[in-house]
């Protein structure tokens, strides 16, 4: 039989979970950070990751968002680590961001975590670079990248 005192967690611990509607699920995906590249943009940092978190609960975007690997979009370049866009570029940068995965995906399994991510920072292309699991390069546990929206038309 069971000691009282264990009872008693196990019990509270059960109407805990019961009033705050059930155990807190851990996200599949979590964006570590954002980082806005508009000082006006007070609180842009916060509201996408709140609604990156929205949209993991919805289904898949089906949007027209481009998602570069280990490339950028035309007029654009790193140069000594820093972001570079030539004046002719059809994309502004909008923003740099970092997400972790729970478990490690594989490059097909990401096309929804980064379609999720350009809708909740109002992206059209984003540019990303996995970051694999130590030994295993088909296994990514992170994407770091950098948000771009379209100056007009199409590229």
């Amino acid at each position: 039989m069971k000691s009282p005192k264990r009872f008693a967690v196990l019990l509270c611990s059960f109407v805990l979970a019961s009033e705050l509607g059930g155990c807190a699920r851990v996200p599949a995906s979590r964006v570590v950070s954002y980082t806005p590249f508009q000082m006006s943009n007070a609180g842009e940092a916060e509201r996408v990751q709140k609604e990156y978190d929205a949209l993991l609960e919805a289904g898949s975007p089906t949007d027209e968002t481009r998602v570069l690997v280990k490339t950028f979009p035309p007029g654009v370049e790193l140069f000594q680590g820093n972001v570079r866009i030539a004046d002719s570029s059809p994309v502004d940068l909008i923003g740099s961001f970092e997400i972790t995965f729970r478990s490690a995906q594989d490059e097909v399994s990401l096309v929804p975590y980064m379609k999720k991510m350009a809708r909740a920072s109002h992206a059209d292309i984003l540019s990303i670079e996995p970051k694999t699991e130590a030994g295993n390069p088909e296994k990514i546990v992170g994407v770091t990248g950098h948000a771009f929206r379209r100056k007009s038309g199409k590229i």
